[in-house]
């Protein structure tokens, strides 16, 4: 299969990531005592932070895990609801494609601590801490980060996410950034554990920012569904 992206080598482990230095966090997470479990969300937290266009704080998760000991899978439904103020007619034809109506409740931080509880190993701090680090003292973006902002300006040229966000718009391949207001959110959540992000500052930020689109129970009430994953049988294996 031919890929362009960069690979990165191991003994004793195997992570998988759309960017080497998320999958290098994993393997570190591995490397100093985590599960599985605590190197998949330091992926998506470093993913966070470097890739926010495609992985971002108020998204989603979903997850399978397999417990080779005990031979049993379960699946992590970290989809969000909408709001319970929503209604068919405030959409004419279609759900929005962008802005606060787009958007259910981020089901991503809930399905990270869900997962931790069934099989993490080390603390929140620790596993955190590389996506804290990036977002604190920079990364350097790729060009495919640099893409992304220019098709959101041409579809938005009047947009002020980026200013928002701190990312400047004027960002070339291989120039660095950092993001001190994400950093201080993810070293909120290590700490301060679900609840300060579905109860307590970043909740209240989010409502206020949805322009009531959102109310602080839409928040508080999310959990993330833990369930038994579909299967099917195929050939002696099961699917």
């Amino acid at each position: 299969m031919k890929t362009h992206r960069a690979n990165v080598l191991c003994r004793n482990g195997a992570v998988a990531a759309s960017q080497p230095l998320a999958v290098s966090a994993g393997l570190e997470t591995l490397r100093r005592g985590g599960t599985a479990i605590d190197a998949a969300i330091t992926v998506s937290a470093v993913l966070s932070v470097i890739e926010p266009g495609a992985s971002h704080l108020g998204g989603d998760a979903f997850v399978i895990t397999h417990d080779g000991a005990r031979k049993k899978q379960q699946a992590f439904n970290g989809s969000g609801e909408a709001p319970k103020g929503a209604s068919a007619d405030q959409f004419k034809t279609k759900i929005d494609h962008h802005g606060f109506k787009s958007a259910t409740v981020p089901g991503l931080v809930s399905t990270w601590f869900e997962i931790h509880a069934h099989g993490g190993n080390l603390s929140m701090q620790e596993i955190l801490q590389p996506a804290i680090d990036y977002a604190r003292d920079g990364f350097p973006v790729t060009s495919g980060f640099v893409r992304r902002i220019a098709y959101h300006l041409k579809q938005f040229p009047n947009t002020d996410l980026f200013e928002s966000l701190d990312i400047p718009t004027d960002l070339r391949a291989g120039d660095p950034i950092v993001q001190p207001n994400l950093a201080r959110s993810l070293e909120a959540i290590a700490r301060d554990g679900r609840a300060f992000f579905y109860e307590g500052d970043i909740a209240r930020a989010l409502v206020e920012s949805s322009d009531g689109w959102f109310d602080a129970s839409d928040l508080a009430r999310h959990r993330t569904r833990v369930l038994e994953p579909l299967k099917i049988d195929y050939r002696n294996f099961k699917i």
